[in-house]
């Protein structure tokens, strides 16, 4: 089983909830170590370990299948009976690219740290969850409409693209828990920190 990756985007995260977080894990607190990280342009810097990651790869070669779907049907000269089987595809195919794209350089880069008011573990896990069924939908469509060899293939890349949504879709839920536990502790912490200082006064 895959180790479940983490997410940690929280600025006030305790040495206790930090402890919590694997050393192997993507998603490490602002104190990692500088060599995990590359500047590149604009001041902006690369996380090289969500780069190195399986979540990182998986949404990478995600957004390279959805630009071969997308290619594959924009491609054809004519759509035929399979219009809108097609047009579906397509859609979900393009709509994959902005979406995938924009996650990949939020998490890349760092950027749910500055964006923390967003719950990126839930994001992450309904885009996975919507594509994976958009694209099981939308290639079994268009595997049954199929009649040019350039849909066919659209159709196979669909599928390929649906098992490593589903793939996402597991390990983006591990996260999302996580997430969600260390966030539970974090609570606590404070009330119980509250509660001392109450009790001093």
């Amino acid at each position: 089983m895959m180790e479940a990756e983490k997410y940690s985007h929280e600025d006030d995260l305790t040495a206790a909830d930090t402890s919590m977080i694997s050393s192997t894990s993507p998603y490490q607190p602002t104190t990692e170590p500088v060599s995990n990280r590359k500047v590149v342009f604009g001041g902006f810097i690369l996380h090289m370990e969500y780069a190195k990651s399986i979540t990182g790869i998986l949404k990478v070669v995600q957004l390279i299948f959805s630009i071969v779907v997308a290619s594959c049907v924009g491609s054809a000269p004519y759509c035929l009976e399979a219009c809108g089987g097609v047009h579906y595809l397509n859609f979900v195919s393009i709509s994959c690219i902005v979406f995938t794209l924009i996650l990949l350089v939020v998490f890349a880069f760092g950027l749910q740290e500055k964006l923390s008011f967003i719950n990126w573990p839930l994001t992450d896990l309904i885009n996975c969850v919507f594509y994976s069924v958009m694209f099981l939908i939308s290639s079994f469509v268009m595997a049954l409409n199929a009649p040019l060899p350039v849909y066919q293939a659209a159709a196979v890349f669909g599928f390929l693209t649906t098992i490593l949504f589903i793939v996402s879709s597991w390990l983006a839920f591990q996260a999302f828990r996580q997430y969600q536990a260390r966030r539970r502790t974090m609570i606590s912490h404070i009330q119980n920190a509250g509660g001392a200082v109450l009790e001093i006064q």
